[in-house]
């Protein structure tokens, strides 16, 4: 019940401390209720449209979540308080958000003859055209891509890209405690919103 109380009057927080550090390990290797009641938080989905590749899911990860993610997927117990302390002191101070994009009814191709098929498609031609932007109010929040990663379906005759993984990353500096919403600009011109209130989510 503490524990409970604590997260729901806590919001976002640039620097963590150890004790904070503690916190979210321990309620990563609970990897129970309370760790879906908090996760449930950070993730957007999106419906599928008819057809091309469109924006699936919007997961933010702030340095506080970050250590529960790693607590909940390491082996029952193996992630220690005094592992993710220095984990936490020599990674950078950065906000993630994780943005998964999905082709629409996406069926691998079938092949006339049973010969192994080379991946020939890179995630970059399925995102050729997106674009990204985040906020808070006013204010542009300058983010970078950190990471880009193909969703692959994989069969007996090679493997099918069917989507694409692209990691932003902001500077905590950069970050306040108010909602932040980020916008995705797709290739006809769509705009896609997502919305994340940092005064409320650690």
């Amino acid at each position: 019940m503490v524990l409970g109380a604590v997260l729901s009057a806590t919001a976002y927080e640039r620097e963590l401390t150890s004790w904070q550090v503690r916190e979210a390990v321990f309620l990563g290797r609970g990897n129970d209720a309370r760790t879906t009641a908090f996760l449930k938080d950070y993730v957007q989905a999106f419906p599928a449209t008819g057809s091309g590749v469109y924006l699936s899911r919007v997961e933010l990860a702030t340095p506080y979540k970050q250590i529960v993610d790693r607590a909940r997927r390491a082996a029952s117990g193996s992630y220690s308080a005094l592992q993710a302390q220095t984990d936490y002191e020599l990674s950078p101070r950065r906000l993630l958000l994780d943005l998964t994009f999905l082709r629409a009814l996406a069926t691998p191709p079938q092949p006339s003859r049973a010969v192994r098929l080379l991946v020939s498609e890179s995630p970059l031609d399925l995102l050729e055209g997106f674009t990204y932007g985040v906020a808070q109010g006013e204010r542009e929040v300058p983010v970078f891509i950190q990471v880009i990663d193909g969703i692959y379906d994989c069969g007996p005759f090679g493997c099918f890209l069917t989507g694409a993984r692209v990691q932003l990353a902001a500077e905590v500096a950069r970050v306040e405690s108010v909602p932040l919403e980020l916008e995705v600009a797709t290739p006809d011109g769509r705009l896609i919103r997502s919305r994340f209130d940092l005064g409320r989510l650690r």
